[in-house]
């Protein structure tokens, strides 16, 4: 396994040439870059390519779209265009996406929505699988484990894989372990997140974000988890991803949890 850091966590804004030198300062192999900002300015591509392959840092990056609206018409052009311009030249071979909704809207009914979205993500794993990435779909505080997994063996590629993220099935109703059980077969990223789980009145939840190791996800389980289940634990990357309360500075935070995790996965990871 490889370790890995979100370009939000690192303390740096949009600036991506600040965030590949700060993720070279923690010494970890993999940056999960906003694609934004590259992508409005071009001068900045064969910066962050020339940077990345001088720290030896492998990329990933999102992507999304409207799936919920699109469905079954789920356009690829644009998809295939940002794999050729920005993924690429990177040399990333992981696009994360999510699907923009979320289980509670009644606008459209939950069934439809998991039928929907697979309908979109289908075409683009499809192009996926032609261009040589996969889209990793995450659960990104909108549906239950079980629920991603349901889209990714609806669409069956090998173009579609999921992003687990650790902390996000508490925003669902849902314990962490319970989405790892369901999500860690068809895992290809992750984001290795915690949170602290709070009662307040009425019987209301408050989660508030922490450190690695400082929360209430059992992230040890997970990883052991991962190791064991997931379909390529050797490349897969545990991208840790810290969003604390305002007032607390992400990038000790960020550098504490990167710590943490070096200790509690001494035995999984390869750098």
């Amino acid at each position: 396994m490889q370790l890995g850091v979100v370009q939000h966590s690192l303390g740096c804004g949009d600036d991506p040439l600040a965030a590949l030198e700060r993720a070279a300062e923690l010494g970890v192999d993999v940056l999960a870059i906003a694609a934004g900002p590259v992508v409005r300015n071009q001068g900045l591509l064969a910066r962050v390519a020339e940077r990345a392959a001088a720290h030896g840092l492998e990329l990933e990056t999102g992507w999304g779209d409207q799936y919920i609206e699109h469905g079954a018409a789920q356009p690829v052009a644009t998809f295939r265009e940002f794999l050729h311009g920005f993924c690429r030249p990177l040399g990333i071979r992981v696009v994360g996406t999510a699907s923009g909704s979320d289980r509670w809207d009644r606008r459209v009914s939950l069934p439809e929505q998991l039928q929907r979205m697979a309908a979109a993500l289908a075409p683009l794993a499809r192009v996926a699988v032609e261009e040589g990435v996969v889209l990793a779909l995450e659960n990104h505080a909108d549906y239950r484990g079980y629920e991603v997994a349901q889209i990714i063996a609806t669409v069956d590629s090998p173009g579609l894989g999921a992003r687990l993220d650790t902390a996000n099935p508490y925003a669902v109703i849902e314990e962490p372990l319970t989405a790892a059980q369901a999500l860690a077969p068809v895992t290809v990223a992750t984001h290795i997140k915690d949170l602290r789980v709070r009662p307040k009145h009425q019987g209301l939840l408050s989660l508030v974000g922490c450190g690695l190791g400082e929360g209430d996800v059992d992230l040890r389980a997970i990883l052991s988890l991962l190791a064991a289940r997931a379909p390529d634990p050797g490349r897969l990357t545990l991208t840790v991803e810290v969003e604390p309360p305002p007032g607390v500075d992400v990038w000790e935070a960020t550098q504490r949890s990167v710590a943490w995790m070096r200790s509690a996965c001494a035995d999984l990871l390869t750098g």
